[in-house]
């Protein structure tokens, strides 16, 4: 943002809003956990993030849209992270859930200090911002898809298919 509008002051901002947006996130989704499903409130999620990132893509050049939609994608960025930990217990066993949730924190971490790593390559490749934050929609979207195909496997799975206590699928 900050060199899309030549303001650096900009680019605090849009990543004050982003910030807040997540925060919101995080109460949204625990909100909403309480009345529905959290596999499903993650997968709509995500998929809601990578179609804010898409659209933010879009917009990035028009300040004022683009300010509103990191909001959004702040929003339903975090709103996806907090989902996962929501939906976490349902898909590991209490054996497994520490060993499975540690991986999973420890990815994520590892993930935020690869990413924006790579972006930088990226934009030092000749990468336009706008092209990253499309790139931005694939893991999104392919951890929404991996979340639904786990929904379907866990439906699948019996006691005596798989060795283990049945799992309560939300």
């Amino acid at each position: 943002m900050a060199s899309a509008s030549n303001n650096d002051s900009l680019g605090v901002t849009t990543g004050m809003v982003a910030n807040a947006g997540g925060i919101l996130g995080c109460f949204v989704f625990s909100a909403l956990a309480t009345k529905f499903r959290s596999r499903p409130l993650l997968v709509l999620s995500l998929l809601g993030a990578a179609l804010a990132y898409l659209v933010f893509s879009l917009f990035f050049a028009q300040i004022s849209i683009a300010i509103v939609l990191a909001g959004l994608l702040g929003l339903l960025t975090n709103a996806g992270i907090a989902g996962f930990y929501s939906a976490s217990p349902d898909i590991y066993s209490a054996r497994a859930r520490a060993t499975g949730v540690g991986w999973m924190i420890g990815l994520g971490r590892l993930v935020s200090i690869v990413a924006p790593i790579a972006v930088g390559y990226l934009l030092a490749g000749g990468w336009e911002a706008e092209n990253i934050f499309k790139l931005f929609t694939i893991p999104l979207a392919a951890s929404a898809l991996s979340i639904i195909a786990l929904g379907y496997s866990l439906k699948r799975q019996t006691p005596q298919t798989s060795g283990l206590p049945p799992v309560a699928v939300s």
